[in-house]
């Protein structure tokens, strides 16, 4: 699958079979990074997370969140999707430089959060 270089949001393929799948997770990467965030710097999965619930990852997440430190996670349909994804190999895309200025609303906090490069400030 082909996606989006920096976020690893999927592109739809000419000709895909079922291409609303594929659309529908994208948007649900775009509503993780507009709708806000329940917690930052959250390292162990929440048990009961809410459909559309979003968080920022820890540097040293535990569980399904293995692999994507610094990432955003959200619980859509029973699964995590998170930002960045993977990119067009399958590989999960970390968070670094690329994503420098990615800005999240930390609900609970009541205070913006941006990606400096290297760290959630």
């Amino acid at each position: 699958m082909s996606t989006s270089p920096v976020f690893g949001l999927p592109y739809i393929a000419e000709s895909q079979a079922s291409p609303e799948v594929t659309h529908n997770a994208a948007l649900n990467m775009a509503q993780i990074i507009a709708a806000g965030i329940a917690q930052a710097t959250l390292n162990t999965p929440p048990g009961s997370p809410a459909e559309g619930q979003a968080w920022i990852i820890g540097a040293t997440p535990t569980g399904a969140w293995v692999g994507h430190a610094n990432a955003l996670a959200g619980w859509f349909g029973g699964a995590w999707l998170f930002v960045p994804g993977v990119d067009s190999l399958g590989s999960v895309i970390a968070m670094g430089a690329a994503q420098s200025g990615l800005r999240v609303w930390d609900i609970g906090a009541a205070v913006l959060k941006r990606w400096n490069g290297s760290a959630w400030v």
